[in-house]
């Protein structure tokens, strides 16, 4: 089994490079690194080379692949051998892209390419948050539509080592690999949304007074809120949702749940009706979705 770390990065395809751009800089506040020949353009939160990739598409758009960083104890050639013995689709690419030197492509088990990566450059030329826009600390989770979440939960457990942390009844799962609520989501589809796969994916911010002051800032330059604020029952974390020019949900979110491993249940806080708040399965989908009763738009959960 490869022991997955954190999630490191998404590629994002588009037919509005300039628009994208101009979004992910200006508005949510990460940086540049690289921008290759073809226009794909490289975005850092901070520290990382890149956490976010637009590639310019006249055809395909949303999510194209993502990168997990997993753990170094082993080489990736070796770990590709091992990927190819348990019968999951591996190739080791050497230099696949600024930033990374190598990385392993699986395909999960409805075949949306992962790259399985050690090592990222750091940010050299501005370390650091930019101190523009909204300036997350970091990118969090990254949610997916599959058709069926007991099959990618049984993937992802097996294979990368990740756990899950709670389900909302049978149709939307939340997984962790490291410390953080959850890294990925699936929600379940009976549709031709799994084609693209993007639910949402997720950038954290420092805490309530960092949330207000972007959603304030969002609102001076005509960004809509289409959820929240709000605080999730699963997960517990403040959050709230808008769309970018290509229509992609981001979430900007606080305060999300810890999980001790050691004691097997998150970190005790006021707002938990549970003690001590255990990974369960959440029924009551209002209270699983928000307390406050903030409901979700149509199409959030369907």
């Amino acid at each position: 089994m490869i022991h997955s770390l954190r999630l490191g990065y998404l590629t994002l395809a588009t037919d509005r490079l300039e628009n994208m751009v101009d979004f992910y800089t200006k508005v949510i506040g990460l940086s540049i690194t690289s921008v290759e020949k073809d226009g794909s353009t490289y975005l850092s939160t901070g520290i990382d080379h890149h956490n976010l990739i637009l590639q310019p598409s006249s055809e395909e758009k949303g999510l194209v692949n993502y990168g997990l960083q997993i753990e170094n104890k082993h080489s990736l050639t070796e770990l590709t051998e091992q990927l190819k013995e348990m019968g999951i689709s591996a190739q080791l690419v050497k230099k696949p892209s600024v930033g990374i030197e190598e990385y392993i492509v699986v395909k999960d088990n409805e075949g949306k390419p992962v790259h399985l990566f050690q090592h990222m450059h750091t940010h050299t030329h501005n370390k650091g948050m930019t101190g523009i826009g909204v300036n997350p600390n970091k990118l969090g989770h990254l949610a997916q539509w599959v058709k069926d979440p007991q099959q990618t939960v049984d993937f992802y457990e097996n294979a990368l080592d990740f756990r899950v942390s709670d389900w909302l009844k049978d149709f939307f799962v939340f997984m962790r690999c490291n410390q953080d609520h959850h890294s990925l989501n699936f929600i379940k589809t009976d549709g031709d949304k799994s084609s693209n796969r993007l639910h949402h994916f997720a950038f954290e911010l420092r805490d309530w007074g960092h949330m207000k002051d972007a959603l304030d800032f969002l609102g001076k330059h005509k960004t809509p809120v289409i959820w929240g604020p709000l605080r999730h029952g699963i997960g517990h974390n403040l959050a709230a949702y808008i769309p970018d020019p290509d229509g992609n949900m981001v979430e900007l979110f606080t305060e999300l749940d810890i999980m001790n491993e050691e004691l097997g249940y998150f970190e005790p806080k006021a707002w938990h009706k549970e003690y001590p708040q255990k990974p369960k399965v959440w029924t009551d989908e209002a209270l699983a979705t928000s307390p406050w009763g903030i409901k979700p738009p149509h199409g959030m959960l369907e």
